[in-house]
């Protein structure tokens, strides 16, 4: 007799612990479910843990499912060069989602399929507001990401990106170069207050929010046009790959992916993710140092 899988647990969580699965409730859950034929995956605490490293057992859970002919791609705030090491490490070619929206990206093709940049005029606005706020502050084109000055942040996002910034003037960069996102970093209790009183300056930008997995109290706020709506970016990648959302599974820990959470027909929130972001999704895994990742895969596909 099989088991039956538990209901959600009690309280406004509406996700299923994997944890709490025994393999004969997870073997049910597979044979019932549609199965899944496109995995995304969110980069920073899903992929690369709080020591900033993609795990062996990360590597091989994702050539397992690749194995059993299921696409494997980005979904992520990163724009798509400083994604570059974890796509060659992971070999995630297929086309995903890069900018929190701005741009599906086909890493195999070198081709954007869909773009949606900063319009010049709300970017020039949203900078100036950073610059009087004192936010650390650093603007992405498709190649390079340019900063005013250096920071207490600085090191800090290099080590996770992989790549440095280059110092320019932001009215010299965006005069000549297409942006595609902005990044507000913040620590302290103002500068996070200073974030929030531009998100009700800039109505009409989106502000999506994540947090790295070593520095919780560090947050790292994207902002990019509201023409990057992540409901098409999702439609578009369906379409791109010819397959139903309900063959979709998306992975993540940040406010940033709740709506990839949602649109999926498998949402898996990793252990790490605040409870409202685990309330977005049908399960949760453990935590990314407790190899979340792999553990949600084998348990799901």
């Amino acid at each position: 007799m099989i088991n039956k899988v538990p209901e959600a647990r009690s309280g406004s969580r509406g996700h299923v612990e994997l944890d709490a699965l025994t393999p004969s409730q997870l073997a049910a859950l597979r044979s019932t479910r549609p199965p899944i034929k496109l995995a995304l995956f969110d980069i920073d605490g899903t992929l690369v843990n709080s020591s900033k490293v993609i795990s062996a057992a990360t590597v091989k859970a994702l050539q397992r499912i690749r194995r059993l002919g299921v696409k494997t791609a980005v979904a992520s705030g990163r724009p798509s060069f400083a994604a570059q090491h974890v796509i060659d490490t992971l070999s995630l070619n297929d086309a995903g989602m890069f900018y929190t929206g701005a741009m599906i990206y086909d890493p195999s093709t070198k081709q954007i399929i869909t773009q949606q940049p900063l319009p010049p005029n709300d970017l020039s606005k949203l900078f100036g507001s950073a610059r009087a706020a004192k936010l650390h502050c650093e603007l992405y084109t498709h190649s390079e990401y340019f900063i005013e000055q250096v920071t207490e942040f600085t090191n800090y996002h290099t080590s996770y990106l992989h790549c440095a910034p280059r110092l320019a003037n932001f009215n010299d960069i965006t005069s000549v170069k297409t942006i595609y996102k902005a990044l507000l970093v913040a620590q302290t209790s103002t500068a996070k207050a200073a974030i929030e009183t531009l998100k009700a300056r800039h109505p009409n930008l989106i502000f999506a929010t994540g947090y790295g997995p070593d520095r919780p109290d560090i947050v790292f706020t994207s902002v990019i046009s509201q023409n990057a709506c992540k409901q098409k970016a999702f439609a578009q990648l369906c379409s791109h790959h010819q397959v139903l959302p309900e063959q979709v599974l998306s992975i993540g820990d940040a406010d940033s992916d709740a709506e990839f959470l949602q649109m999926a027909g498998t949402g898996v929130a990793m252990g790490n993710a605040h409870d409202e972001i685990k309330a977005c999704a049908n399960f949760a895994t453990r935590h990314v140092d407790d190899e979340g990742l792999a553990f949600a895969l084998r348990s799901l596909i």
